[in-house]
């Protein structure tokens, strides 16, 4: 049984692979690349730009919700992102925004 001071109380783990997404503690907004695994993909009426490192502007083309449906909504969000490298950016910053604890350890956030 456990216990309210018990750091798995009430915990999930979120299983995101490397490749498909990256947790970012940075990210101001949860970024996908089209085609990741994702629920209620709409048009979006009010792209998010992004500039990039090489100063170069992308947008999003659509919103959607991260598919774990357990988790509020709120801390699901994501913009759809023609253009991202190599992998979503999961945003860390968000989820806590929305009463999320995020642990890390060496292993894994």
């Amino acid at each position: 049984m456990h216990s309210p001071n018990d750091v798995c109380y009430g915990t999930t783990t979120i299983d995101i692979p490397s490749a498909e997404g990256i947790a970012d503690a940075g990210s101001t907004g949860t970024f996908v690349v089209p085609n990741a695994p994702v629920i209620n993909v709409r048009p979006t009426t009010n792209p998010i730009k992004i500039t990039m490192p090489d100063g170069d502007t992308i947008e999003s083309t659509h919103t959607c919700n991260l598919n774990i449906p357990w988790m509020p909504e709120e801390m699901t969000r994501a913009h759809i992102v023609p253009g991202l490298a190599h992998s979503s950016l999961i945003s860390i910053k968000q989820m806590v925004d929305h009463g999320a604890k995020v642990v890390y350890d060496k292993k894994e956030c």
